[in-house]
């Protein structure tokens, strides 16, 4: 809570939450768009993997700072943390040698950022070995629509709401914002099948998210300057209001997070699973 915006964190515990059925995964592991190792160090947190023991992972992203600050996050875990871009080549990199040999795939809300998921989606495939397993965390194409704001706005004119929903997905760059049965066609189109999909959501998760993402935007815009969140700022207070958040809490320990119903109006995630033909 004290490295990333509130609301950011609570999405990262909600799919902390969703992967703890696996218990472990399997490795060597691939883990597109790594960013700063946060994830990993989740994990271990919720003891789904040991943080000492990372020598099956990979992680690739495209910003070399992430990449700079996984490595010193995790320096002693045995993991590989490289500048790589998924939707290029691999002719001259270290991924070379690995085609065909990843049983595990990690994209944490990565895919939504990259431009192009047609390459990205086929790279992705001729990196898994055959019968591995692929999971990635995308938004729901409707999310915003979970916002207080957006409802408020569409009372009085839906291009009104329309355009708060546009902005705020430009300002985080979401490319791909697909209903759940389009990303199944997609995966399948690629040569993924034995697809899974989980919702993603609850009321206190969202009121959560929505009561400090005014906060979040000048967040971004100090990490996008100096690299890094303004931590030294707000920790504290984070940690206090944490004892606030107790039906947040209870509906993670509970489950009432995940929803299989995947028209569940309080759905903002999904988290689909399949495996490589």
């Amino acid at each position: 809570v004290s490295r990333v915006p509130f609301g950011h964190a609570s999405r990262e515990v909600m799919r902390m939450r969703t992967l703890e059925d696996f218990k472990s995964l399997e490795a060597p592991v691939l883990d597109v768009g790594c960013g700063d190792g946060l994830f990993w160090e989740l994990l271990t947190d919720f003891n789904l993997t040991d943080k000492s023991s990372l020598s099956g992972l990979f992680g690739i992203d495209m910003n070399e700072h992430e990449v700079k600050l996984a490595k010193e996050a995790l320096k002693n875990s045995g993991g590989r943390f490289e500048v790589a871009d998924i939707t290029g080549e691999f002719k001259n990199h270290t991924l070379q040698e690995f085609k065909g040999s990843f049983k595990t795939v990690i994209a944490n809300s990565s895919l939504e950022h990259i431009p192009d998921l047609n390459n990205t989606l086929d790279n992705i495939k001729k990196l898994m070995s055959p019968k591995g397993t692929f999971i990635l965390f995308v938004p729901a194409h409707s999310w915003t629509n979970t916002l207080w704001l957006t409802r408020f706005l569409n009372k009085f004119s839906t291009r009104l709401g329309g355009l708060y929903e546009g902005w705020i997905n430009g300002f985080f760059q979401h490319y791909h914002l697909y209903p759940f049965h389009l990303w199944e066609l997609l995966l399948k189109d690629k040569g993924f099948d034995s697809i899974s999909i989980t919702g993603l959501g609850s009321k206190s998760g969202n009121r959560l998210y929505e009561k400090w993402l005014p906060l979040a935007f000048p967040a971004f815009i100090f990490k996008a300057i100096f690299n890094r969140y303004p931590t030294f700022v707000l920790s504290a207070i984070k940690q206090k209001c944490l004892a606030f958040e107790k039906k947040f809490i209870q509906d993670v320990d509970e489950g009432e997070i995940l929803h299989e119903d995947l028209m569940n109006n309080d759905i903002v995630e999904y988290c689909i699973i399949c495996k490589s033909v």
